[in-house]
């Protein structure tokens, strides 16, 4: 199983806007551009607007063969654990063959990619937007490490 993990494309800095700019239109529209033929048929996000518009362009692109599922996160760490489990779950319910991108945040894409087995990450920073994880899973053996693989876009 392949797992694109994610942070939602840019949105304002210290601002309550909860909107992509511009260039996160782009960024978004990049995403979709690239991920248009990978035959990804899954896709988990959170209910926040930034994560639903990083996703519409792929949706778009990919029509009814991308499923789209919600998984609300709040801020306590309770609320982000139960939203980190629920995705993992989502994603550990697939066939080993699937491809599923993830769009989080700044406080879920690193714990996500760590309980599907990609191990640590880091911390990515408020301002960071173009990382893209991913990582390499069965669930054949789900025990084992993933492989994990780290780009920008």
């Amino acid at each position: 199983m392949m797992v694109l993990a994610l942070r939602h494309a840019e949105r304002p800095l210290n601002s309550d806007d909860d909107v992509l700019t511009e260039a996160g239109q782009e960024r978004a529209k990049l995403l979709a551009r690239m991920l248009k033929d990978s035959g990804v048929s899954l896709a988990c996000r959170s209910q926040f607007v930034r994560a639903r518009q990083t996703l519409e362009p792929l949706k778009q692109a990919r029509g009814d063969a991308l499923v789209v599922q919600e998984f609300p996160v709040g801020n306590t760490p309770e609320q982000i654990e139960a939203h980190v489990h629920q995705v993992v779950q989502a994603v550990k319910s697939q066939h080993d063959d699937a491809v599923i991108v993830v769009i989080g945040h700044t406080n879920t894409v690193p714990l996500i990619i760590k309980e599907l087995g990609g191990g640590s990450v880091g911390q990515i920073l408020d301002q960071e937007f173009d990382k893209l994880f991913i990582v390499f899973t069965n669930s054949i053996q789900p025990e084992s490490k993933g492989t994990l693989l780290k780009l920008r876009y």
